[in-house]
């Protein structure tokens, strides 16, 4: 069975052992594990900023990049780890916007007691 691992930006750069980790499950599985060092970009920049014919070009590349493997593993569950850190975040910054109008309001009618 022949497995290449697709490594996102977000494994590469922010979190690599991921990636390692992965590797290591597949290889204790029995699978034959590689990594194409010419790879690139998923395309999801593109995507996002609705670019859809660069959006195609990188996702025709990705498919014949890949098209030699049996199996093309991602970690998708880190998209979903990171879009949960960021209503995290940003819930954290609306709870510390609401507690400073709060306290802004606090002194505000102590200054007229």
């Amino acid at each position: 069975m022949k497995v290449t691992l697709f490594v996102t930006c977000l494994v590469d750069q922010l979190c690599p052992q991921v990636g390692m980790a992965t590797v290591d499950v597949l290889e204790r599985a029995g699978c034959s594990v590689t990594f194409d060092e010419q790879q690139t970009c998923c395309g999801q920049p593109a995507f996002n900023s609705g670019d859809r014919g660069t959006t195609r070009a990188i996702a025709e590349q990705v498919i014949e990049r890949f098209a030699e493997y049996d199996y093309v593993v991602v970690n998708q569950e880190l998209r979903r780890a990171f879009g949960g850190i960021r209503a995290i975040l940003h819930a954290e910054r609306l709870k510390r916007e609401r507690q400073t109008s709060l306290s802004a309001f606090v002194r505000g009618m102590q200054s007229k007691l």
